[in-house]
């Protein structure tokens, strides 16, 4: 399969850029085969999916704008899905749309080219730098997926092909470094530092500072909110108190966890987007209907949308209490380290930690049921 990595990052324009550009995406694909494609518009911070649109390709010809065009968005472009296949089995092509810049897509399904502007400039070159080692890496990776497929795969010759993949991928580490050190002031180059501070640090303020800053800022506090989760969950632990928190509910009133000592808790970390969540629901029910007497079930819908959210309580009919994660200062699932979907945390009526399960696994309601006995 096809994959083209991801290039999350913006661009000024400078005087090699298109101006007055016609559409965001416009230019023509040889070898298409598809009079329409998919487009996947990731969300402002470019963590998650915002809306996807179907575009018209008579004869491989693109014309598209985003429904946002004064923000950055990193978009994905994929052929409609055949009968039965998933979206993106044909691969996709992963870029970037700015503010006031065409991408001018040439070449083929294949092998595309972008134009437009010096970010994609930069992104050419240092592909074309890299193209071999990337094709090694491609390689192994389909290798190992056929391996799988046809049951030839084996603990040794996983080693070998990890081993191999290993050292191509150091390969390509020190080239990346080498050609960020001579692009210190290409955004492109920021880009690719921007879940690096040492390499960060080399780059020019102009760079950092122009229109890939958005991209360098979610970067960070991406890596800062990880970092807090790995030692929020060294803190939670059978036996340890639970970080209070307060969220808000359904009809707008706030609901701490001190209010709800006195019975055994059940804190459970879902998403109307998580599919094993939601798959697990029917389950929790029949759980809360057989103990409701002694238990209580709290559940924190995260990464959600207040529609997504309120649609979500609607479709479901959850018989418990419900609120919806915070932001910032105010995001139990950093505080609590929450790594996975669906995680459930049981609290004794005191409000200490007696048992964490991440994913929906049967032997939770085993010791939900031991525990309630």
């Amino acid at each position: 399969m096809k994959k083209i990595f991801a290039l999350a990052a913006a661009c000024t324009l400078l005087a090699s850029c298109t101006q007055a550009p016609k559409h965001q995406i416009m230019g023509h694909l040889d070898e298409l085969n598809s009079d329409s494609m998919i487009v996947y518009v990731r969300t402002a911070d470019f963590m998650g999916k915002d809306y996807i649109d179907t575009i018209a390709t008579p004869n491989g010809d693109l014309a598209y704008d985003l429904r946002n065009p004064n923000e950055t968005r990193q978009v994905m472009l994929m052929k409609l899905p055949k009968e039965g296949e998933q979206m993106g089995a044909e691969g996709y092509i992963q870029l970037m749309l700015f503010p006031g810049v065409s991408a001018v897509l040439g070449g083929t399904w294949e092998e595309e080219t972008v134009s437009g502007c010096q970010f994609y400039a930069d992104e050419a070159d240092y592909k074309a730098l890299t193209a071999d080692l990337t094709k090694q890496m491609n390689d192994i990776q389909n290798e190992a997926m056929e391996m799988q497929q046809n049951g030839t795969i084996n603990d040794s010759l996983m080693s070998v092909l990890e081993e191999k993949y290993m050292g191509i991928a150091e390969q390509m580490k020190e080239i990346t470094k080498t050609w960020i050190s001579s692009h210190t002031d290409s955004e492109y180059a920021a880009y690719m530092s921007a879940t690096d501070d040492e390499l960060l640090a080399t780059i020019s303020d102009r760079a950092k500072n122009g229109a890939v800053a958005p991209y360098i800022k979610s970067m960070q506090e991406m890596i800062a909110k990880q970092k807090a989760r790995e030692e929020a969950a060294n803190k939670i632990s059978e036996g340890a108190e639970a970080p209070n928190f307060t969220l808000v509910q359904p009809d707008g009133k706030s609901l701490s966890l001190t209010d709800l000592r006195g019975k055994i808790l059940v804190l459970d970390f879902w998403g109307s987007w998580c599919h094993w969540c939601i798959k697990g629901i029917p389950d929790m029910k029949e759980a809360y209907k057989k103990h409701s007497k002694k238990l209580e079930i709290l559940s924190i819908a995260c990464s959600d949308t207040d529609e997504a959210w309120r649609k979500a309580l609607e479709e479901q009919q959850m018989p418990w209490l419900q609120v919806i994660n915070g932001e910032g200062n105010n995001d139990v699932s950093t505080l609590y380290g929450i790594s996975g979907y669906p995680t459930k945390i049981i609290l004794d009526a005191e409000g200490k930690i007696l048992k964490v399960v991440v994913g929906e696994d049967p032997e939770f309601y085993t010791m939900l049921d031991e525990i309630l006995k």
